[in-house]
């Protein structure tokens, strides 16, 4: 379900139904060996629902303060001996809400908080999380179990929503009055996403003996993504494009002047694992997997609606209606590249595991995986494991492995297209782990890591990406987990700590850390300041508990977790402090420190949420739930930094924040 071209897994994540799930794994560390060229950090698994008895449900939810309200149904059936059907469709409209406090630095002098955008700008903020054009998400999913081996499910879902931030609305232009002035139409959110996605496959575990089976996957996906732009042009009649086409096109909020990136990106994949048991101590596996991947115009549009690239000047050609006038969203026509009706690729792997016990208490592990794209290097995954059993219940786990991520599709497009060569970030990962559980109930797991990365940013005047820098990290975690028929309990804690970070040569600056950095601005030079990572807390620390009651017809849940600080981002402003006594813009730049110390942007963040689940007559099941339930640090959603920007105040610093409201759910679910 990841997009290749931009974006990755949008289209579950963005969606605010989970009716239809079952469970979703976080798999954490390097994964690229056996999920592939994007798992190069982790991997969050989603696992949908399945058939288990004959019934009818039906679901409603409501959101608030987000005014968000939902509906699903579902339908499960034994059709035969051998046939079960389990389908689910659910509606999910969600109007979001104006953010009642946070911060935003814009590129053009101006810096607030939320009460400064709505009194100096004179127009209405963007809703927060609203659907994209207010239409209503919808998911929709079927699974037929064919025997024990074989499935067959197609799944539908869209999502997108007013991107997030503090963001002002705006009027699209609707015409000129009689003096020829501008005549604006409502306000709307104009800045958004926007993603469906269809997929259908096939999935077969043939059992050929005993010791041996053949699993595969034949897939077709389909993903039709777009997003606007970030502000919306308006001209009085004198200062209007000499083309009057061009203007009908600035007025018409779905043209495809007013896109950055439009399309639709498709899929056939194949993919196929052998494995056997050779012995009691020996047993392997071999995959190989093949996509056909091609990229055509967005769902139900015309030919010529495609629009990517750095600059969004990837079009189908000249008679796009994007081409030229760039001043009015349009194209350079200098800087212009054509894919015609789209283009496509070739993605072959193969991957394979041996698992060898050469002696009683000694399991080893060796893995690899082998990647090509049409336009990427080669990838070459390798992992080696080896697991001890100490004593009986204790075990210690030494994994060495190195993670490999390919480009998006999107750059590897734009490197063939200028004839560069593809480069893919590297991660070179040594984890110890050890688990040990005392008695029945008490499982105790500590980890240990430290890894080394080649880092890749985009060079605009290259057109190509290039590596910006070298990382060296390492981290801790403790994790201890408590657990009984009707009650569980876990405490976590993690600790990462940046032991380098160096620039390539000709790379004075970037959002990963602020350790390296060497940049003039208004008059000073900033240079590097501590030696962490920016955009990650340094301490984080995760509690949870489920508590069963009456025969397990009330469950109650609470969780909490702590960012304890943001050292990394810190230094950045630590070096911006620096240079105010040198700087031409000082007086700005103490502005922006004030409102970031003012919501103790890089201090704590911490958060409690809870639920209470009544079921009863075996029949009703109701939940109760809330979201940010103390207000001890603002509850801060931060912004990502980015460490470099072309507008004036975003070079460095979160460019923002939202406190995030208190939030309550209520569900009603009945099933018969």
């Amino acid at each position: 379900m990841n997009q290749k071209i931009r974006n990755g897994a949008v289209s579950e994540l963005e969606n605010w139904d989970l009716g239809d799930i079952e469970r979703i794994e976080i798999i954490r560390g390097p994964g690229s060996v056996i999920y592939g060229p994007g798992a190069i950090e982790a991997v969050i698994n989603v696992i949908t629902k399945s058939y288990e008895s004959d019934n009818v449900g039906a679901s409603v939810q409501a959101i608030t303060p987000y005014k968000s309200y939902g509906a699903g149904i579902t339908y499960s059936k034994s059709l035969s001996k051998d046939i079960n059907l389990y389908s689910y469709f659910s509606f999910t409209q969600t109007m979001g809400l104006i953010p009642k406090d946070g911060f935003y630095f814009s590129g053009n002098n101006e810096y607030g908080d939320v009460k400064f955008w709505q009194d100096s700008i004179k127009r209405p903020l963007q809703d927060l999380y609203q659907d994209s054009d207010s239409i209503p998400q919808i998911k929709a999913h079927i699974q037929l179990d064919i025997g024990e081996n074989t499935t067959l499910w197609a799944r539908y879902n869209n999502s997108g929503t007013a991107v997030n931030g503090i963001t002002k609305k705006a009027a699209y232009q609707t015409g000129w009055d009689s003096t020829g002035m501008i005549v604006q139409g409502p306000y709307v959110n104009f800045n958004q996403t926007k993603d469906q996605h269809f997929t259908i496959a096939l999935d077969n575990k043939y059992e050929i003996d005993d010791v041996s089976n053949l699993h595969s996957v034949l897939s077709f996906d389909s993903e039709n993504s777009s997003r606007s732009q970030d502000y919306i042009q308006m001209h009085p009649i004198q200062w209007a494009p000499s083309d009057s086409s061009i203007m009908f096109q600035l007025e018409d909020k779905y043209s495809l002047r007013n896109r950055y990136f439009a399309v639709a990106e498709n899929e056939l994949n194949l993919k196929s694992i052998y494995q056997k048991i050779f012995s009691e101590k020996f047993s392997a596996a071999f995959g190989i997997e093949y996509s056909f991947n091609y990229w055509r115009h967005s769902w139900s549009k015309p030919d010529y609606y495609i629009r990517l690239g750095d600059h969004w000047n990837v079009l189908s050609d000249e008679n796009s209606p994007a081409y030229g006038f760039k001043d009015y969203f349009g194209t350079d026509s200098s800087d212009t590249y054509f894919v015609g009706g789209g283009w496509s690729t070739n993605t072959y792997s193969v991957f394979g595991e041996a698992n060898w016990e050469p002696y009683e208490n000694t399991t080893i592990l060796l893995s690899g995986r082998i990647d090509k794209d049409d336009y990427s290097d080669w990838l070459i995954s390798p992992r080696f494991a080896i697991i001890w059993k100490i004593r009986e219940d204790d075990y210690l786990k030494l994994i060495a492995q190195r993670s490999l991520r390919m480009n998006t599709a999107e750059e590897l497009l734009l490197l063939h297209l200028n004839g560069n060569s593809p480069k893919s970030e590297k991660m070179d990962n040594i984890e110890l782990i050890f688990t040990k559980l005392i008695g029945t109930n008490l499982l105790y797991n500590f980890s240990t890591f430290i890894s080394w990365m080649d880092i890749l940013s985009w060079n605009d005047p290259l057109r190509s990406t290039i590596l910006s820098g070298r990382l060296n990290l390492w981290g801790i975690e403790a994790d201890v987990r408590y657990y009984e028929t009707n009650f569980d309990i876990t405490l976590n804690h993690a600790f990462y700590k940046q032991i380098s970070w160096k620039l390539e040569p000709g790379i004075f600056e970037s959002g990963i850390s602020y350790s390296d950095y060497n940049k003039e601005y208004y008059g000073a030079v900033m240079v590097g300041t501590g030696n962490d990572l920016n955009n990650i807390p340094q301490h984080t620390t995760k509690f949870a508990i489920n508590i069963k009651l009456f025969k397990q017809s009330l469950a109650l849940h609470a969780d909490a977790r702590m960012y304890w600080n943001f050292p990394g981002a810190q230094d950045g402003m630590d070096m911006m402090k620096a240079i105010i006594p040198y700087s031409s813009d000082s007086t700005d730049i103490q502005g922006i420190i004030n409102l970031i110390e003012k919501y103790d942007t890089y201090g704590p963040d911490f958060r409690v949420n809870a639920s209470v689940n009544y079921t009863f007559w075996n029949t009703f099941s109701l939940t109760l739930y809330g979201m940010n339930l103390i207000d001890l640090t603002h509850n801060k959603r931060l912004r990502y930094d980015t460490g470099s920007k072309e507008e004036q105040y975003n070079y460095i610093m979160k460019n923002g924040l939202i406190v995030e409201p208190l939030t309550i759910g209520l569900s009603l679910k009945v099933v018969y």
